[in-house]
């Protein structure tokens, strides 16, 4: 089952995350899951191309290379693979690993260009 953060980070509602923010919920690697079936809020809004969310996670401390065990894929993963390329902008920006590989091997260039997401593939 999800926390609130995670349900609200994936569905992009930025205010619902501000007040789990000032309620003091945390976003820190420590509060993310290492479980496939619990990604992190940041990985989530990523995932969603949720850009304004992905931001305020940031800003609020969330790791952009924090992975997802077993799978180590990255919130730059999730946001290549569906093309949000504002979203793999902004992450990049704040320190992405543009060169990480997940279980497979693939790295964001290689989904990207899989995916045929033209944006992406340029940035990266």
């Amino acid at each position: 089952m999800r926390t609130p953060i995670q349900q609200a980070a994936q569905n992009g509602h930025v205010e619902v995350v501000k007040i789990l923010l000032e309620a003091g919920v945390q976003v820190d690697p420590h509060m993310d899951s290492y479980d496939i079936e619990m990604p992190s809020p940041l990985w989530l809004a990523a995932q969603g191309g949720h850009v304004e969310l992905v931001e305020l996670l940031i800003r609020k401390g969330a790791y952009v290379n924090f992975s997802v065990h077993p799978s180590k894929r990255l919130p730059i993963h999730a946001a290549t693979e569906d093309g949000h390329t504002e979203t793999v902008h902004l992450l990049i920006i704040n320190g992405a690993d543009i060169d990480a590989r997940e279980e497979d091997g693939w790295s964001p260039l290689a989904i990207a260009a899989n995916q045929n997401h033209i944006g992406v593939v340029n940035l990266l």
